[in-house]
């Protein structure tokens, strides 16, 4: 019942919505089902069907791919320039094998599985016969990309992870875990993404396939789920109380902003706290406590 809220197909009370009720008429699961709605709405039903496609069955490329990388495609990408999104790359490589009529050979030259993607040509032609295009198709190759990124988004809300540090693929996912993008995928850049298909391997979650996504683009699909919080908090670098404002998503911080704390009793509370452990750093014996109790006498004899 959360998923169906996060993915706006029933409401407050539970009633099915115009999406919900678009999504039942479709052969998919809720989340696959979202996103080709989405897709329907932004004029690329046809796009976000061979995505739904693509991650719906077993991945195209073969095991050994990952010294094969992407060729490039109609974006020009490569798997060693990078690119927005896994799916995309997977799109534009699935387009190449299809215009080689799923031919085996040329198939296993561009490290693909032709079996795997003749049958994500047959579940793509059963599903765009099954939906209807309902917005005016966007103008140019990067609208539509981002109008897929925008539908892969709607259906994966809860799949948003933070890369943590710029050239690094360390991530937080959306439920504050720790996660690492797998080598094979493009999105080397992006700070923000989805991942969609994410894999626990044992000592840690693996995200096989992510795409990049903006702060933007969560407050204009789901502005009920982005929180704005502000907190006083010490910061030991800079040896004072800062009041700390953070727009979060889940457990991703979508931005931060710090400055110094305004006078208040909590910031006094929180410069307190830390002047104790700073006291008990720098007197591990505790001898201050005896001169904290000659203080507290002549206090009450001298008040």
């Amino acid at each position: 019942e959360t998923l169906l809220a996060r993915l706006s197909a029933v409401d407050a009370r539970g009633a099915l919505t115009d999406a919900g009720r678009q999504m039942l008429a479709l052969p998919l699961p809720p989340r696959l089902a979202r996103v080709v709605v989405e897709g329907q709405a932004r004029g690329v039903a046809s796009e976000a069907c061979l995505a739904v496609a693509l991650l719906s069955e077993r991945d195209i490329r073969i095991a050994a791919r990952t010294d094969v990388g992407g060729r490039g495609g109609r974006r020009g990408s490569s798997h060693d320039l990078g690119g927005p999104s896994d799916v995309l790359e997977l799109m534009d490589r699935f387009a190449e094998l299809s215009d080689a009529r799923f031919d085996a050979r040329r198939a296993s030259y561009m490290g693909l599985d032709a079996r795997a993607a003749s049958a994500v040509a047959r579940i793509t032609k059963q599903l765009t016969s099954a939906v209807r295009q309902r917005a005016p198709r966007p103008d140019g190759v990067d609208a539509v990309d981002r109008a897929v990124q925008l539908a892969l988004l709607a259906g994966f809300p809860d799949r948003i992870a933070r890369r943590r540090a710029r050239g690094e693929r360390a991530l937080t996912l959306f439920s504050g875990k720790g996660a690492r993008l797998s080598e094979t995928s493009v999105v080397h850049d992006a700070p923000l993404m989805i991942a969609l298909d994410a894999e626990d391997v044992g000592r840690e979650v693996v995200v096989r396939l992510a795409s990049a996504i903006e702060p933007d683009w969560l407050m204009e699909l789901f502005p009920g789920m982005v929180e704005m919080n502000d907190e006083l908090v010490w910061s030991a670098a800079s040896e004072q109380v800062e009041q700390l404002g953070r727009i979060t998503f889940g457990s991703v911080v979508l931005d931060e902003e710090r400055k110094p704390a305004p006078p208040s009793a909590q910031a006094s509370a929180l410069l307190a706290k830390a002047a104790r452990a700073k006291i008990a750093e720098l007197d591990p014996d505790g001898k201050i406590l005896g001169v904290a109790a000659r203080l507290a006498l002549v206090a009450q004899h001298f008040p």
